[in-house]
């Protein structure tokens, strides 16, 4: 190379031709032009007109059977494709695809093909999150019971009530507990059928953003709010202050129960969307209403025989709650059996039983509320063992996942069919719509089939939660060793009674199981195909009730939990101290519920992150939304 660049009459610099007579695996030239080739042909390939040919063969995931059953559904004809086909803007359905829960997998435009038609083409999802407008701003107006006991409407801050002569002055602030609320459940109780509401303030929808005054005046309102003025039936008040809020001092509603229990209790509007962040109390937030509507309709067939048969039957559910994993399911009919333990309702959840073991569950009497995922419950309907015809209310919990995970159409058909059985026999229904995060895909998709839906939303959504502590460690000063660094957070954390390890897949759940294992760590693991993931819950939920040693050993060897985002969504982890990203979530929505699992119900907690090279672009912008206050997106 040196004499042919001698013989061109070039000037070069004798080190550069002493490189040059290196054999070319050694040469430095060599190995800079191999490299600069390979790279410009990896750019050739990467053009427009290569492009084509490096696209995935089809959709991945759990998207893929939504994509796949409406690939088949689509006539023949719209299948055909050209070279350039016109389906990668859209995603909407307007040649034949549908939306199926916001997954973006339908046809392309029409037209959009220069040759006749266009082959579908799959798009991911993009969760991206935005404010939600609330329709309610300020707690419903409260009930006041005519009853020998005093008025129990709380006055406004900005308003002055007058007070009867004959009766006693309101009850004290809140800084003090009042003899009303120092009586026993038993002379609590509110009577509905002799109750009236007497309106404090108007109930008014507003479009705007939160601000810092209304906030405000919304902390103080729900201060000022208590279960007892939601006006509920005497046995669900009874069942929720004896079975689930015995141990709390002084209960009272959170954000979410204040302004949509009310809402929930009306029914004026069918469709209702109630949005928190986690660990918000979102569960009875849809559970009491739908217990007092069910004792009601009870209450009203009483008197006629006829009409109680009609409407408590074998296999007819009066009311569905569909969750998108088992655990979530174990939990909520955890909750269901304590308050029907006095409410007096069935209640029941379609687990892993066999079909005859079903049917026998179901034979042993009618179901007043069933718990199941939407692919559990469209089997027993097709197969004629479940019947919807009885179906008033329905509610979709943690409805983001269920639209995004691929059962977009389970859902579809489920809402729809209770649609068309309200509306041929002419009674009410309700669809309630409960999450924690709404991205913008699916937010559109519940504009799309549920109109004029009523939202109801906190200031806090789509935001962390202000008594969480976060924490970002640069895997930098650990030369990217990410074990050695969650080393170093367990140790300087060693006082936190319960940690939660997140990992992204089940390999690195495991891996990092059997690494803590090998140091002397005892840790539990959850994954998606764990065996016995309820006990796995159990032992992690559970706490010492003995001093013997033996008792503290189990305890420690039960305070680690690596899992997946499996124990992400719905599961109730008030104890949880400390929560470890060993693996940093890939999207805005994976963290809010990865670390939504600590600083639940008022408590405090800690979030570590361990940020790689890769991690630093989404570590940023959670870092600039959290300090000017803003929506992460």
């Amino acid at each position: 190379m040196a004499s042919y660049l001698t013989r061109l009459r070039i000037p070069i610099f004798s080190p550069i031709i002493t490189q040059c007579y290196r054999p070319p695996p050694s040469n430095p030239v060599y190995r800079f032009l191999q490299n600069r080739f390979i790279s410009t042909t990896q750019s050739l390939l990467l053009s427009k007109k290569y492009r084509k040919h490096l696209r995935p063969d089809g959709p991945t995931g759990p998207q893929r059977g939504t994509f796949l059953r409406d690939e088949a559904r689509r006539p023949k004809s719209s299948r055909g494709g050209g070279d350039k086909s016109g389906s990668g803007k859209s995603a909407d359905s307007k040649s034949g695809g549908s939306k199926s829960g916001g997954s973006r997998s339908g046809g392309g435009k029409s037209g959009g093909s220069r040759n006749g038609g266009g082959k579908s083409k799959y798009i991911p999802v993009k969760q991206r999150l935005e404010p939600i407008k609330s329709d309610v701003r300020r707690p419903a107006p409260q009930w006041s019971v005519s009853d020998t006991r005093p008025n129990l409407v709380r006055p406004s801050s900005s308003r002055s009530v007058s007070v009867q002569k004959d009766k006693p002055a309101p009850p004290p602030s809140v800084g003090t507990r009042s003899n009303f609320q120092r009586r026993s459940i038993a002379d609590r109780q509110i009577r509905p059928e002799t109750a009236t509401a007497v309106p404090t303030e108007p109930v008014f929808a507003e479009t705007e953003p939160w601000e810092a005054e209304k906030i405000a005046d919304l902390a103080q309102r729900v201060q000022e709010t208590r279960f007892e003025t939601f006006g509920f039936r005497p046995e669900v008040f009874q069942a929720l202050m004896e079975c689930v809020l015995m141990n709390v001092p002084d209960p009272h509603p959170t954000e979410i129960q204040a302004l949509a229990i009310p809402e929930l209790l009306r029914q004026k509007n069918p469709y209702i969307l109630c949005a928190a962040e986690t660990g918000s109390g979102k569960t009875l937030t849809y559970l009491l209403p739908i217990i007092h509507h069910l004792k009601q309709q009870e209450q009203r067939a009483a008197s006629d025989p006829g009409q109680a048969r009609r409407l408590r039957r074998l296999e007819h559910p009066r009311a569905i709650v569909l969750v998108p994993s088992r655990e979530l399911s174990a939990q909520l009919l955890a909750v269901c059996k304590a308050l029907s333990h006095v409410a007096k309702f069935r209640v029941m959840a379609l687990t892993n039983d066999s079909r005859h073991e079903l049917v026998r569950r179901l034979s042993t009497g009618p179901i007043d509320l069933l718990i199941s995922t939407p692919t559990a419950l469209l089997s027993y309907v097709h197969a004629d063992t479940i019947s919807l015809a009885s179906t008033r209310h329905l509610v979709l919990d943690e409805a983001d996942s269920l639209f995004d995970s691929g059962w977009g159409t389970e859902c579809r058909e489920i809402i729809s069919t209770i649609q068309c059985i309200a509306d041929r026999e002419g009674v009410s229904h309700q669809v309630v719509i409960v999450s924690a995060t709404l991205p913008r895909s699916v937010n559109k998709v519940l504009d799309e089939i549920l109109p004029g839906i009523r939202k109801i939303t906190t200031p806090s959504l789509h935001r962390p939660l202000p008594s969480l502590r976060q924490l970002f460690v640069d895997l930098k000063s650990f030369k990217g060793n990410r074990q050695l660094a969650l080393l170093d957070v367990l140790k300087r954390n060693r006082r936190d009674h319960k940690t939660m390890i997140f990992c992204n897949t089940k390999t690195s759940a495991t891996l990092l199981r059997d690494k803590l294992a090998a140091l002397g760590i005892p840790a539990l693991a959850l994954y998606k195909d764990a065996p016995s993931r309820e006990e796995t819950l159990r032992m992690f939920a559970e706490k010492v009730e003995s001093e013997g040693e033996d008792a503290k050993a189990a305890y420690r060897a039960n305070n680690i939990l690596v899992c997946t985002d499996v124990a992400s969504r719905g599961v109730d982890t008030t104890y949880v101290d400390h929560v470890v990203l060993y693996d940093f979530p890939t999207t805005v929505v994976d963290y809010l519920h990865r670390v939504g699992r600590t600083a639940r119900a008022g408590k405090k907690g800690t979030v570590t992150a361990l940020v790689g090279m890769k991690d630093k672009v989404l570590a940023d912008r959670i870092r600039k939304a959290r300090r000017l206050g803003t929506v992460l997106s």
